[in-house]
């Protein structure tokens, strides 16, 4: 299997979901982080903001709040501000919680 280069029929954006969402599962309560490149986060939140959310993506979130990134050339959604960097971003898109006090604006009243 270790030559196999094929790949699940799934678009790139949503395996940096998968990889970046779970991986944070598992480092977060260890006290573990780490840096991910932002190419990676941007086209991840983009996929999870715009995927049904029958299909476990947060598209109806995206109608509600605006996702701005501090780190990343990233504003999508409508609605009241959530500003931070973009992995918070992400987790918030992913259905799960940020750090604390790592985001701000009106919309956080919304997540």
């Amino acid at each position: 299997m270790a030559e196999r280069t094929d790949t699940p029929p799934a678009p790139l954006a949503s395996r940096l979901v998968e990889e970046i969402a779970h991986g944070e599962d598992i480092r977060r309560p260890l006290g573990i982080v780490r840096e991910y490149p932002v190419a990676a986060i941007v086209p991840a939140i983009g996929y999870q903001l715009r995927t049904p959310d029958a299909f476990d993506g947060t598209k109806s979130l995206a109608k509600r709040v605006r996702f701005v990134a501090d780190n990343a050339d990233l504003a999508i959604g409508q609605g009241p501000e959530l500003r931070g960097p973009a992995l918070e971003l992400l987790m918030v898109a992913t259905r799960r919680a940020p750090r604390e006090g790592a985001l701000s604006g009106p919309g956080r009243a919304l997540i």
